[in-house]
């Protein structure tokens, strides 16, 4: 499902969101495999079974930050840019949500002296920007990381919001779960801005060597982005749970 995430990793829906056609079509299906794995990252298990770290998910909301805050000030700064102008939509935008967020966890959950190791995560984290810094300079790629990353908290964030939320007392729309709260859209209708935001991608003129390189720089998004929950992992190693086992609840 998840960073597509929320990674990339965030909903059960993108097997249908595949059978559209166009550029968008072409994105998912070439990413299908990317897209899987992140699904059964260990990290993400551990939070299909609410079983994970809050110092884990705290480094994970930082890595939520850095990587949105990179992307909106890159898509701002290019707004009126042909390729972007259609989905740049200010609405959208995660860091505000996140800053929220981070500030309600560390109150609820102060970082233990010593606290888990996350220098892996720095570092990993570090890497995604640094990559999405050097990409954003080619509108092409700037486009690949903003359609994985908002399509994965759009798509699935209502579902892992929802486990995350039942873990530690919260609803969606609470402190602390607004990453998944998209202001002006309604809890049951974040599938049909799914649908617009791929049908405003479809009507964006690309060649083939152009899809050719975006699908190259969403491959190595997902990679980084696979890293950095890897390493989020490593902070604490919990017992997990399978997407499909959690999926239906």
């Amino acid at each position: 499902q998840p960073v597509f995430p929320c990674p990339p990793a965030m909903t059960s829906k993108y097997p249908n969101l595949a059978r559209r056609k166009g550029n968008s079509s072409l994105f998912l299906q070439k990413t299908m495999k990317e897209h899987t794995a992140s699904m059964e990252d260990p990290f993400m298990k551990t939070i299909y079974a609410q079983t994970f770290d809050p110092q884990a998910y705290i480094a994970y909301l930082e890595s939520q930050l850095a990587m949105f805050q990179g992307i909106e000030t890159a898509m701002d700064a290019q707004a009126t840019h042909p390729l972007l102008a259609r989905l740049h939509d200010p609405a959208l935008h995660r860091s505000a949500a996140l800053h929220t967020d981070l500030a309600a966890w560390r109150t609820r959950h102060p970082a233990p002296t010593p606290g888990p190791p996350r220098a892996g995560v720095d570092a990993a984290i570090q890497a995604y920007v640094a990559r999405l810094e050097q990409d954003a300079q080619d509108p092409r790629l700037l486009l690949c990381h903003h359609f994985l990353q908002y399509n994965a908290v759009l798509s699935g964030g209502q579902f892992i919001g929802k486990l995350v939320g039942h873990k530690e007392g919260l609803k969606l729309g609470d402190p602390g779960l607004l990453l998944y709260q998209f202001e002006g859209i309604e809890a049951k209708k974040t599938h049909a801005r799914v649908q617009e935001y791929m049908q405003q991608l479809d009507a964006i003129e690309l060649s083939d060597e152009d899809r050719t390189e975006m699908v190259k720089c969403m491959k190595i998004a997902y990679g980084l982005t696979l890293s950095i929950m890897q390493e989020l992992y490593k902070m604490s190693p919990r017992e997990g749970a399978d997407y499909a086992a959690v999926a239906k609840l």
